[in-house]
C-alpha cells in the first residue's frame, strides 16, 4: 500500500478488501470422527497420549459450540495451493490465539508443519499440528500422505523428539560458516559451462533410483589428505523434478557428511542432466536450457510457467521455480559481451528506459554525495568482478537457506548509490 501511494494511486485497496465481494456463505466444516483418529492411532501416526488430547479438545470445544478445527484452501479462491491453513481450537487467550483459537499452516511442497503456539519451538508436533492432521486424515488423506513421509524420515511420532543425523537440513541445520564453504565450493568446483552438450538441451537422462554426491573425501577441509565422508544419508523421499513435459514426485535424494567438520555434501552435477537446487527442488537441464530460451525470446518466466501448468494441468509455485533457475543462473559460466559502441565496456553514464512496473516518486534527499571531507577511491570506484561473484554467491546460497531460519551470509543492501547490476566483468 505504500508503494502504491508513492507511485500515485492512493485509492488503491488492498488483496483483503478485494476479496470481500467474493466471500463464500459459512458452510460448517465436517466433525471430527473418533474412528479416523482411531486408524491413525493403529498405523503408528499418533501416539496414545496426543489422541487422548487430541479427543479431549474436540469434547471441549463440541461442548462450547465451536468447531475444532476450521480448513482454509486459498486454491479454491484462485489463488496459490502450496499452503492449507487451519483454525485450530485452543480454548486459551494470548498473543498467538487471539478469540481461543490459533493457526495452522501446512506446505505442501516440503511437507512441513508451522503453528504459532509457542510449544511449536520446543517440540516438532505441538497438539493444534495434531488436530489439523486428523482433519486431513479424515476428509483429504491424500494431503497427508506427503506429510507422513517427510516426517518419518527425522521424526518419531511416539517420542517426538528429533534425530539430528537423520534430518541434516532441518529448521537451523547449517552454521553460518557451513553455509559459506557450501556455496564457495560450489560456485568454484561445480560451475556449468554456457554451451551445453545438445543432448543434455533436448533429452531427459533416465531417472536413477537416488540422488547422491559423488564426493568420497570431504571438500571443505584443506589438507592433502582430507577425511572421508560417511555412508550417503536420505535428507528426503518426497523431492519433486520438473521437466518440460511431466513433473516427478516421490523422488530420493541423499547427502554424505563429513566426520570431522560434519558439514554435509549434497548432490551437484550437471552431467547426470539433472540440477539440485535446495535437496528438495530438482530442474531437468532441459527445463533450464528452455528458460534460458525464452528469456532470450523475451518470454516472462512467469509466463512460461502458465503454459506449463495449462499443458499438464497443475498448479506450479512460481516463486520457488523462478528461485531454482536463477540458481541454475548464477551456477553457469556466461561470457559477458556487452559494450557500448561509442564508450566501449566501460561506460561513463548508462541511461536504462524506463520500467514502469516499479517506477515511482522517488524524493531528491534520498540521493546523497558522499561527504567531500572523507572522501576515498573506494568511494567513487566498484570492483566489478568481486561484485558480480557477490551477487552470485547470493543465489547459490539460497539454495541452503531457502524454507529455513538460516540468513543469507552474502545477501547485500541495495542503495542509490551502488553500481548498475547489470554491467558485467569486461
Amino acid at each position: 500500500m505504500t508503494l502504491a501511494k508513492a507511485s500515485g494511486m492512493p485509492g488503491l485497496e488492498c488483496e483483503h478488501l478485494r476479496r470481500v465481494p467474493h466471500a463464500h456463505p459459512y458452510v460448517a466444516p465436517q466433525t471430527m470422527k473418533h474412528g479416523s483418529i482411531d486408524l491413525m492411532h493403529e498405523k503408528g501416526l499418533i501416539s496414545s497420549s496426543r489422541k487422548e488430547e487430541c479427543v479431549l479438545i474436540n469434547q471441549t470445544a463440541h461442548t462450547e459450540g465451536s468447531c475444532t478445527v476450521f480448513p482454509i484452501f486459498y486454491e479454491e479462491h484462485g489463488y496459490s495451493g502450496r499452503y492449507t491453513y487451519f483454525s485450530v481450537y485452543t480454548g486459551k487467550n494470548g498473543r498467538w490465539c487471539v478469540y481461543g483459537r490459533t493457526r495452522v499452516t501446512f506446505d505442501k511442497l516440503s511437507g512441513c508443519w508451522y503453528c504459532l503456539c509457542k510449544g511449536t519451538k520446543k517440540q516438532y508436533r505441538c497438539i493444534h499440528i495434531y488436530l489439523s492432521m486428523w482433519w486431513l486424515y479424515q476428509e483429504r488423506e491424500d494431503l497427508l500422505v506427503e506429510c507422513t513421509q517427510s516426517a518419518s524420515e527425522g521424526d518419531s511420532f511416539e517420542e517426538e523428539e528429533e534425530d539430528a543425523d537423520i534430518c541434516l537440513e532441518r529448521k537451523d541445520g547449517l552454521t553460518k560458516k557451513q553455509i559459506v564453504d557450501m556455496t564457495t565450493y560450489l560456485w568454484q568446483m561445480k560451475r556449468i559451462p554456457e554451451n551445453l552438450p545438445q543432448e543434455l538441451k533436448i533429452w531427459v537422462s533416465p531417472l536413477p533410483a537416488w540422488f547422491e554426491p559423488t564426493e568420497t573425501t570431504c571438500p571443505y577441509c584443506p589438507g592433502p589428505t582430507p577425511p572421508g565422508l560417511t555412508e550417503m544419508v536420505i535428507v528426503t523421499k518426497n523431492a519433486i523434478i520438473y521437466d518440460l513435459e511431466s513433473i516427478q514426485k516421490g523422488v530420493t535424494v541423499c547427502v554424505k557428511k563429513c566426520l570431522i567438520c560434519r558439514t554435509p555434501v549434497r548432490f551437484q552435477d550437471f552431467t547426470t542432466g539433472f540440477h539440485n537446487f535446495n535437496n528438495r527442488i530438482l530442474l531437468t537441464i532441459r527445463f533450464c536450457s528452455m528458460m534460458t530460451s525464452a528469456l532470450k525470446s523475451n518470454t516472462a518466466i512467469g509466463r512460461f510457467l502458465s503454459m506449463m501448468e495449462d499443458l499438464l494441468n497443475v498448479k506450479i509455485h512460481h516463486n520457488t521455480l523462478r528461485k531454482a533457475f536463477f540458481h541454475f543462473w548464477a551456477m553457469t559460466s556466461y561470457h559477458y559481451d556487452f559494450s557500448c559502441v561509442r564508450c566501449g565496456h566501460e561506460p561513463p553514464v548508462l541511461i536504462a528506459d524506463a520500467n514502469w512496473k516499479v517506477a515511482f516518486d522517488l524524493p531528491v534527499n534520498l540521493l546523497k554525495r558522499p561527504c567531500t571531507d572523507n572522501i576515498q577511491q573506494s568511494d567513487l570506484t566498484v570492483n566489478v568482478d568481486e561484485r558480480w561473484s557477490s551477487l552470485e554467491k547470493e543465489l547459490i546460497a539460497t539454495g541452503f537457506c531457502y524454507d529455513t531460519r538460516a540468513r543469507n551470509p552474502f545477501s547485500s543492501d541495495l542503495s542509490y548509490s551502488a553500481f548498475a547490476q547489470w554491467i558485467g566483468v569486461a
